[in-house]
């Protein structure tokens, strides 16, 4: 029976990294890396650090610094970017197509490869094998571009944008920092980061904001609650073969909630009849991230088709709560969006900042009116 889970294990997940993007986006991510004209090279990482990098990691990074000259961006910072972390089986392209295609992300940005993702023609082993789904191995890559970027660049903020299992990284990634017990202590001190650095790249964090956008908040619960897999016997040891995800690993939605206070202004956004993620906990995480900054989180439940399409609510409301929590936007986006909140529009769409009473309440009519 274990031999069937893991077999099952592994087509599920091969077909869910191919699902999650359609072909032409595949063109775009991993051939072209889609550039915009008004796109420069920024920082780019020395042999030396390179070298470094593999030596850490067992692989190249890949760091790319793009800094965004459109005559559209407002820059209200010259020491503040945006870090993409992307989603599972995807690549560092994928944040060309949220930045150039989608038009979420605007100013300048890095984005980078996780362990699982590393080109066009990596085989399902990479795939699969080298996912854990947020935990430690994809964390100190995380934790390690956010320090050089630090150094490197000079950072006063930085705006942390995850999606999907990038999202789930930067969950996990939070509790790592802010945890006192002791434990990733050996492993943040291996990648060059001392009690000094956390408490520096907290405050880095903490002067920007985080987007959580469709975020894998507890693969356990994913898998139990939403996916067929669980159907299967053995599944949950099944995935444990298959790739880096251990049960008794990090687990997104319980990170959340052992962070005692966190400062970042958050913007959560779902989506309705989310197919990859499902809906459940959509309360839950809200309330859970509200209870960190209760007058700095944001809700923006959308309706473009679900987890793997064009965010277009995303698009219409990042660039007001971008530009009310300092970070660059695109100055005609939340001119648009000011433009409805004058209009006789319904609150679908819109930024909510429901209480942590309320909120439930809320979601529940939300997913009602897109009915």
């Amino acid at each position: 029976m274990k031999i069937k889970a893991i077999i099952t294990s592994i087509f599920l997940l091969y077909g869910a990294s191919m699902h999650s993007i359609s072909v032409m986006q595949h063109v775009r991510y991993y051939i072209a890396g889609f550039r915009k004209s008004c796109w420069k090279q920024g920082h780019v990482p020395s042999a030396e650090e390179v070298e470094l990098q593999k030596k850490l990691f067992g692989y190249d990074l890949s760091i790319t610094h793009i800094k965004d000259r459109a005559l559209s961006t407002v820059h209200l910072s010259k020491k503040r970017v945006k870090l993409f972390v992307h989603g599972f089986s995807e690549n560092k392209n994928q944040a060309m197509v949220f930045a150039g295609q989608y038009g979420v992300i605007a100013g300048d940005f890095v984005t980078f490869n996780l362990p699982d993702r590393v080109s066009m023609f990596s085989p399902i082993i990479n795939r699969i094998y080298k996912t854990s789904f947020g935990q430690l191995n994809e964390i100190l890559p995380t934790l390690y571009v956010l320090s050089y970027l630090k150094s490197q660049l000079g950072l006063e903020a930085i705006d942390l944008v995850g999606y999907s299992r990038g999202a789930a990284v930067i969950a996990n990634m939070l509790y790592v920092l802010t945890d006192t017990s002791g434990t990733y202590d050996d492993a943040l001190s291996a990648i060059g980061i001392d009690t000094k650095e956390r408490a520096a790249l907290i405050a880095l964090i903490e002067n920007g904001s985080i987007l959580l956008s469709c975020p894998l908040i507890s693969m356990k619960r994913v898998f139990e609650d939403h996916w067929f897999i669980s159907n299967v016997p053995g599944h949950m040891t099944a995935i444990e073969y298959t790739t880096s995800y251990k049960k008794d690993g990090l687990d997104p939605f319980e990170s959340l909630k052992k962070i005692k206070k966190l400062k970042s202004r958050i913007l959560l956004h779902l989506q309705h009849n989310d197919e990859s993620v499902g809906n459940a906990y959509d309360a839950d995480v809200y309330t859970t991230l509200s209870r960190l900054n209760s007058v700095g989180t944001y809700l923006l439940l959308g309706n473009d088709g679900g987890h793997k399409v064009e965010p277009k609510s995303l698009r219409k409301a990042v660039h007001t709560f971008y530009r009310n929590v300092g970070a660059s936007y695109n100055l005609v986006e939340d001119a648009l969006y000011q433009k409805r909140l004058k209009g006789n529009f319904s609150r679908l769409n819109f930024l909510q900042q429901p209480t942590i009473k309320a909120a439930p309440g809320l979601i529940k009519q939300l997913h009602a009116d897109y009915e």
